[in-house]
This record gives structure tokens, sequence and C-alpha cells, in this order.
């Protein structure tokens, strides 16, 4: 966890509410338009910000490898945002 941890930027301003337990009420991120092997940066709704390449995108989750090979597994329901990088 220590290795996540170094590589997770924090911004206050980002923090949401947690999503609601109700399927049909959540609001997720669209993500169809992510590619594997594309470099994005996630913001989760605890304000955290994860840039990795994406290693898989099915219908509930994702899969990002990130600086030093860490891989991480981020459900898309904690998901706020996310951006493509250049």
């Amino acid at each position: 966890a220590s290795a996540v941890e170094k590589l997770l930027a924090f911004d206050a301003d980002s923090v949401r509410d947690r999503p609601s337990q109700k399927l049909l009420e959540r609001d997720s991120v669209d993500l169809s338009a992510v590619k594997r092997g594309a470099t994005v940066t996630l913001t989760l709704r605890t304000g955290h910000r994860l840039t990795g390449a994406v290693r898989w995108v099915p219908a509930y989750d994702m899969g990002l490898t990130l600086d030093g090979g860490v891989k991480v597994h981020v459900f898309r329901y904690a998901i706020s945002d996310c951006q493509p990088q250049c």
C-alpha cells in the first residue's frame, strides 16, 4: 500500500459524497472512450488522483499501471473524473 500512497496526489476540492447504495441512483463517469494502453488521470471521490496507463476497462472497474509498474484496480463508482493525458 505504501508504494501506491506515494503516487497519489490529493485535491480537497474534488472530494465528493459517497455514491448511493442504489445502483440506478449512482452517477458514474463515462469511460466508453477510454482505450487500453491510453494514459489517463483519474480523480477519485476521495479527492485522490492517479495517473497511469489503462490495463483494462470492463463494465464496473478498471485497471491502471502507475509509475514504477505499480498496478491498481479501481471500481467505477469510486471515480469522479477521468481525463486523458497527451
